[in-house]
Formats: structure tokens, C-alpha cells, sequence
């Protein structure tokens, strides 16, 4: 299912919390970062390319500041790490598969 027909809206808080508390006891909290990056990333894109969309080709002038947007969104997806690395940390460490080569 595409990003964009998927509701994140609420999907930040029961990580939130289980990063709260695995913090609390100590634990490492690198798969829940991980998650966050990667949702807070794909609702960053979704949200800056639904405005372009619906502003159209006044989403790309430079004066309105959308583009602006839309370039910063979409260097969410692979910066500080891409989209595909959280991908395969996830894999790797929550959900226990083989680390690809």
C-alpha cells in the first residue's frame, strides 16, 4: 500500500511510548528511532507532495516557498541515512533476518 493511502496520524504514539519506556529501563532505543525516522520521513514526503499536487504549478515557484518544502521533505528520505538503510536495520535487528551483503 502507498504512503499515501496510509493513516500516520497516530501511528507516533504507541512508539513514543514504548521508546519511553524501554529508555527508562535502560534499554537501547534504536529500532524505535529508527521507525520514527522512517514514518516521520514518509509523512514529511506525503504531506509536501500532496501540496504540490494540489497547488500545481504554483507548487513550483520559487516565490510561494512549496518547493522549498518539497526539497527538504524528500531529503528526509535519505538524510541523515536513507530509507532503504532503516529498512534493513529494522530487518536486521527487530525483526531478526540475516544482514544482506
Amino acid at each position: 500500500m502507498p504512503p499515501s493511502q496510509l493513516d500516520f496520524s497516530e501511528s507516533h504514539e504507541p512508539l513514543r511510548a514504548e521508546a519511553q519506556v524501554a529508555r527508562a529501563d535502560g534499554a537501547l532505543i534504536g529500532n524505535q528511532a529508527s521507525v520514527a525516522k522512517y514514518l516521520a520521513a514518509e509523512v514529511a514526503f506525503d504531506a509536501a507532495d500532496n501540496a504540490i499536487q494540489t497547488f500545481g504549478s504554483v507548487g513550483y515557484d520559487e516565490r510561494e516557498g512549496w518547493l522549498d518544502i518539497f526539497l527538504d521533505a524528500r531529503a528526509f528520505r535519505f538524510q541523515p541515512i536513507s530509507q532503504e538503510l532503516v529498512l534493513d536495520f529494522i530487518a536486521e535487528h527487530t525483526l531478526g533476518l540475516p544482514r544482506s551483503r
